[in-house]
């Protein structure tokens, strides 16, 4: 089993991990025994297909407890992300624990721990199905990352701001561009439970695969009609995020073609590797352009920084999910694109960055309204990451099954 705080393989049955001494999370059980007659059942079946009795309830449930009802928002918000695992083929609920996700966050860690979460993806270094955990993982290096460039960033404003070197310009710009992208594509790393993607791959997808987005979208600029970057009323802003979303869509494809990926977490990595490539290079062009003032240059690069978890990276993750959920073990075929699988997060991603780039704040202001948005979209991305988890479940019990 693999340590989720670590990553370090460790033997069977062990309870604690032998590298850092964490608690094991064991895979969520993939069958469940009937009581009645002793059938075992998988776990998705409610009722045991023997006798017909009902799946016991988790040992963790509460003897005598009272559900309490879920209020309207709760009762929709499960409606909708019910519905956006079905498109990705999924029967899911979201239900996560965000203080539980990053509770690794803020405990120690040592650098050994940092580099064992990076010795994944090799055909040495990736887990069996058998050996995965489909509970949700416990990221945190992504912290670690950000925490870096922030002391680099700091480092430079002294240079630039308080010692009057313009040579640091440079460097703002691109440690401005870098930090938040950057380190959230290692969280998206760190969450890919596969752990088959090799940290070469994820590089080479977020370089290559942004810098190619962005030039197809300039291209499709050219011959898209309505994209127009000189308004931003609500036609140019279906323009643009329709423009923007299909040059990232397109590299998506392309690398989920090359790479030949079956599952949804692995999806949503590469379309977070396209995404935070885009954006670190969109804003360096930004950044760029107002670099003749300082206090222009810091105010962009603060405002696109703290903006940036909710743009292209997750937008382009949620198109990846999306493209996985309709090829899945399929060969790759330029036509998943256009299916009903794709369609729904493609257009999700499509109206989360109109949205973004319109000028009506509906009264809320700029800063609620894009607040608003990025919660929108990462409600996206976890219900695709659950789906996915789900996903995991399901084929660790076909390969039970087929032992």
């Amino acid at each position: 089993m693999f340590c989720m705080n670590c990553g370090f393989k460790n033997q069977p049955g062990d309870q604690f991990c032998a590298k850092c001494g964490a608690p094991l999370i064991a895979a969520v059980p993939q069958t469940w025994q009937c009581a009645n007659c002793g059938q075992v059942n998988p776990i998705d079946a409610n009722f045991c297909g023997s006798c017909g009795a009902p799946q016991p309830a988790p040992a963790a449930a509460q003897p005598g407890a009272t559900a309490q009802p879920a209020g309207p928002k709760q009762n929709l918000l499960k409606a909708a992300t019910h519905k956006l695992a079905s498109y990705a083929g999924e029967d899911v609920d979201l239900d996560i624990n965000l203080r539980n996700l990053f509770s690794q966050v803020t405990k120690k860690h040592t650098t050994a721990e940092a580099e064992q979460i990076f010795i994944a993806g090799t055909p040495e270094t990736t887990p069996t199905i058998g050996e995965l955990s489909a509970d949700w993982g416990r990221p945190w290096l992504f912290s670690r990352i950000f925490a870096a460039f922030a002391i680099v960033f700091a480092l430079l404003y002294i240079i630039l701001a308080q010692l009057g070197n313009p040579n640091a310009v440079g460097g703002i710009i691109m440690v401005g561009a870098f930090a938040v992208p950057f380190s959230g594509l290692v969280l998206f790393f760190e969450l890919n439970a596969y752990h088959n993607i090799s940290i070469y791959s994820v590089m080479k997808i977020f370089f290559v695969g942004g810098a190619l987005s962005l030039l197809v979208t300039l291209i499709l600029y050219l011959v898209v009609p309505g994209a127009s970057l000189t308004s931003y009323n609500l036609a140019n802003a279906l323009g643009i995020g329709f423009t923007e979303e299909i040059g990232k869509a397109l590299i998506v494809a392309y690398f989920v073609r090359q790479l030949n990926p079956k599952t949804l977490l692995t999806g949503v990595l590469i379309g977070a590797a396209v995404g935070a490539g885009f954006a670190v290079f969109e804003t360096m062009g930004y950044d760029y352009h107002f670099s003749g003032s300082v206090p222009s240059l810091l105010s962009v690069v603060f405002t696109r920084a703290w903006s940036a978890p909710g743009t292209h990276m997750v937008w382009a993750a949620i198109e990846g999910g999306g493209l996985l959920a309709a090829k899945r073990a399929k060969p790759f075929a330029w036509s998943q694109l256009v299916s009903g699988k794709f369609l729904p997060f493609f257009i999700i991603s499509w109206a989360l960055h109109a949205m973004w780039d319109w000028r009506e704040t509906f009264g809320l202001g700029d800063t609620i309204k894009y607040i608003v948005l990025i919660v929108i979209a990462w409600i996206v991305v976890f219900t695709l990451i659950a789906a996915g988890l789900k996903e995991l479940r399901r084929l660790q019990t076909e390969a039970q099954q087929a032992a």
